[in-house]
């Protein structure tokens, strides 16, 4: 692809489902960023905590600005001007019977990232595991707190820090976990090129 004019309509995506295979991934999709190709990442199964800031520039702006689609063209023009970045970002948990859940803050953080570059991101599902309270997870033996360092621990409610990066989630099946993230569907796509 290197060598080769950049097609318009031509997305190259790549998958990496937490930091190790992010930073080996983009390091060999950058140099195709950075000769124009549009780029994309799927972190589905999100399984650890990522920081794409490599591939992701950082815009700030004012904190009292409303964001809009111009707003958004501006961030997306100011972080193309700072570096080539990805476009696009899609991620969700993993399903399946041995499913491995996704900490919320970690789509979380995806999330807001890609609000602040202004690139679109698409949360597609928790996957098996969903976030979840001590209340409505009461009796489920499947329930248990994730903690940071990626496996599900279940515990007595007194030896729980949520505070600590810890989150308490059920495993519920994908159908029930659903799709949405702090009560919100993010579904947005990026504009299409040609």
């Amino acid at each position: 692809m290197i060598g080769h004019a950049p097609l318009p309509n031509v997305w190259l995506g790549f998958s990496a489902e937490d930091q190790e295979r992010f930073d080996e991934r983009w390091t060999a999709v950058k140099p195709l960023a950075k000769a124009g190709w549009l780029t994309w990442w799927s972190a589905e199964p999100l399984l650890g905590p990522v920081d794409p800031s490599a591939a992701i520039p950082e815009v700030h702006h004012h904190p009292d600005n409303v964001r809009s689609p111009a707003l958004d063209a501006l961030v997306r023009a100011a972080a193309t001007m700072i570096g080539p970045g990805l476009r696009w970002v899609v991620t969700g948990g993993e399903s399946g019977p041995g499913a491995r859940p996704m900490h919320p803050d970690w789509a979380r953080s995806l999330r807001d990232r890609c609000a602040a570059a202004g690139v679109p991101f698409l949360f597609k599902q928790w996957g098996e595991w969903a976030p979840s309270t001590p209340e409505q997870a009461a009796g489920n033996p499947r329930s248990g707190w994730r903690c940071l360092a990626g496996h599900p621990h279940v515990a007595r409610r007194e030896e729980l820090y949520p505070e600590a990066g810890a989150a308490f989630i059920e495993r519920v099946g994908k159908k029930a976990a659903g799709r949405t993230l702090d009560g919100v569907i993010h579904d947005a796509y990026p504009e299409p090129s040609v």
